[in-house]
């Protein structure tokens, strides 16, 4: 920490205020001017709308559906896939196993 800023939280624990060593104090912009605080904004807005041109080219571009359990299969395009359809369940669970097992080669 420095000097200054230890002499200004000494006189407020001392005295309750800042108001003997205002004058001793630096200004938020002359903080800025040594911290070269604008160039560093200027930046972070360059950074900003790149991340944002970037997302929003990302965002126009379609992107095909992808089946989550089949990794990278489009959905619809499987045998397991029935969109759309409807079955009717058979009555018994080994009749409906047997029925919709695909076939092996």
């Amino acid at each position: 920490m420095s000097a200054a800023a230890i002499k200004v939280y000494d006189a407020i624990r001392k005295k309750g205020t800042q108001k003997s060593v205002v004058d001793a104090m630096q200004t938020r912009a002359d903080l800025y001017d040594v911290l070269d605080y604008h160039a560093y904004e200027r930046k972070l807005d360059e950074l900003f709308r790149q991340r944002q041109s970037q997302m929003s080219e990302a965002a126009t571009a379609p992107k095909p559906k992808k089946s989550v359990a089949l990794s990278g299969v489009p959905a619809g395009n499987t045998a397991l896939c029935t969109v759309g359809a409807q079955r009717q369940r058979p009555a018994t669970t080994a009749a409906w196993t047997s029925s919709t097992s695909p076939t092996r080669p």
